[in-house]
């Protein structure tokens, strides 16, 4: 059985799988030779409503990131757990996130994240807009679910970020759990 699966992009400060070395290319590989969890793995989440048989296929595995993509092609799905001291990471991996989800071109993300620690103040609220948000309405990214850290400034945070002048123009919901989110993102 084959499986298309993207390359994620080389990063210099972390050791890379090999076949993680070309950047934005689509090879095909047997489905065995992918099971490395460094480079890829299939999950399948049964707790979404009417999803049951929902596979993500992550392409991307980094110490504080994981991107994700459903089987489907519906949504990409990005884990985040940067701590409180690691904003310039959060900010590398926010842009390493734009470059890997161009070849996909999709127009729904659902962001976990539960495990966030980064306080995000308003200059940073600032750059996701102008950095982050512009340049994923230009990729066509139209709708966002995001699951939110448990602490109740992070979530403001997080909130007040997707209020920005071009955050406003992508449709946003927050939830408490995945399954909500999942829901609402392919409703």
């Amino acid at each position: 059985m084959l499986l298309e699966v993207f390359m994620a992009q080389a990063v210099r400060t972390m050791p890379v799988h090999p076949i993680c070395q070309t950047i934005g290319s689509f090879s095909r590989y047997p489905l065995a030779s992918i099971r490395n969890p460094f480079f890829c793995y299939i999950a399948r989440n049964k707790n979404v409503p009417n999803m049951e048989n929902l596979k993500i296929i992550t392409f991307h595995q980094g110490p504080r990131m994981r991107v994700g993509r459903s089987e489907n092609g519906a949504f990409l799905r990005i884990e985040m757990s940067h701590g409180h001291e690691e904003r310039e990471a959060f900010q590398h991996d926010l842009l390493l996130f734009l470059e890997l989800s161009k070849p996909f071109a999709c127009a729904r993300n659902l962001w976990d994240l539960r495990n966030l620690e980064v306080l995000i103040d308003t200059d940073l609220q600032d750059w996701i807009d102008q950095e982050v948000n512009s340049r994923q309405l230009l990729q066509g990214t139209r709708r966002e679910a995001f699951v939110m850290p448990g602490d109740a400034i992070a979530q403001l945070a997080v909130e007040q970020s997707m209020d920005e002048a071009n955050g406003s123009r992508i449709q946003s919901a927050f939830f408490g759990s995945m399954p909500e989110a999942e829901a609402w993102l392919v409703g």
